[in-house]
């Protein structure tokens, strides 16, 4: 998990992977803070590093429907449609109905090395 930070001392949220039979990305961002691109940049950083630094071959993340500006973030990451599915969530205090997408190594590399 990293720190998104607007600079030293400004915490906007947090960006990480978590190793759940596979990569799993997920970030939370401050509402003060959305709409900015912060979450596509750190987003960004942290897929370069599960794919150059981990090795990964595959990442996977979900977002809920209700919240499609989280949708778009992982678009202009990379990520494809993989299906529909349901996540539990604390912050909501059960199960959400939730797309489900994924990136893989082949693709990262297209997409890295076209300008």
């Amino acid at each position: 998990m990293f720190a998104i930070l607007l600079k030293p001392g400004v915490f906007m949220g947090l960006c990480g992977l978590h190793p759940d039979g596979g990569w799993e990305l997920g970030y939370w961002l401050g509402k003060p803070f959305w709409g900015r691109g912060y979450a596509t940049e750190a987003g960004r950083r942290v897929v370069r590093f599960a794919f150059e630094d981990l090795k990964a071959e595959a990442l996977r993340a979900s977002w809920f429907h209700d919240n499609p500006a989280s949708g778009h973030v992982l678009a202009k990451l990379g990520f494809q449609p993989a299906g529909d599915g349901e996540i539990t969530s604390l912050s909501r205090g059960g199960p959400v109905l939730c797309r489900l997408v994924a990136l893989d190594r082949a693709t990262y590399m297209t997409r890295k090395m076209t300008p």
